[in-house]
């Protein structure tokens, strides 16, 4: 149990010095709040094993996107996904539930007046959740992992913002049965499409 706590401890212990860092050197005239929402499309990276026997992703929904710009170049990023569901293609009543939560740091480019270049490093779970009509003795293993995502942002006005990000994150789940583990979800790649409204 005590190694399970160490990442996300972890984790939230170096978002929080960033959080802290950003918010000293940064005046509260510097500080802009947003909120948004949009579409991801999603592929999953399964491991050889599971490859051709389940769907492979889709179109799901991103909401809410929550943030702080600290300044022009700099900000931190939550938000949380709701994601097509993994299937099996020889049972379909077989399925897997998948969201993902994920926390990052932003760093913003301008490329033009209105357009920015965006690039961010964080921490996402991606969290698999068996269905009823799978075996009771089937376990589930999420963890916390790595992302990385690059985009561009189209500023319409001071308050709305349009975007568009690839995003790579890390999962690294696994399926428990039977007293063997075996890796399922090895990555998972997403395109979004957003709208972002500033405070």
């Amino acid at each position: 149990m005590k190694n399970s706590l160490t990442r996300p401890i972890l984790l939230g212990s170096i978002f929080g010095l960033t959080v802290t860092a950003g918010v000293a050197y940064a005046s509260v005239n510097d500080l802009k709040f947003y909120a948004g929402a949009g579409l991801d499309y999603s592929k999953y990276g399964f491991n050889s094993e599971f490859k051709n026997k389940v769907t492979q992703g889709g179109l799901g929904m991103l909401a809410p996107i929550l943030g702080i710009r600290f300044c022009d170049n700099f900000g931190l990023e939550a938000g949380y996904a709701f994601k097509k569901k993994i299937k099996s293609k020889d049972d379909a009543s077989h399925s897997f539930k998948v969201n993902n939560a994920y926390v990052d740091l932003i760093g913003f480019m301008p490329m033009t007046n209105q357009a920015d270049f965006i690039a961010g490093l964080g921490a996402g779970r991606l969290m698999v959740k068996k269905n009823a009509n799978l075996p009771s003795e089937l376990v589930v293993k999420n963890k916390f992992n790595w992302r990385i995502k690059l985009g561009t942002q189209y500023n319409i006005n001071n308050n709305l913002w349009a975007r568009a990000v690839f995003s790579y994150q890390n999962a690294g789940t696994k399926l428990k049965f039977a007293g063997k583990e075996k890796k399922f979800i090895k990555n998972m790649k997403s395109l979004d499409l957003s709208v972002i409204w500033t405070f």
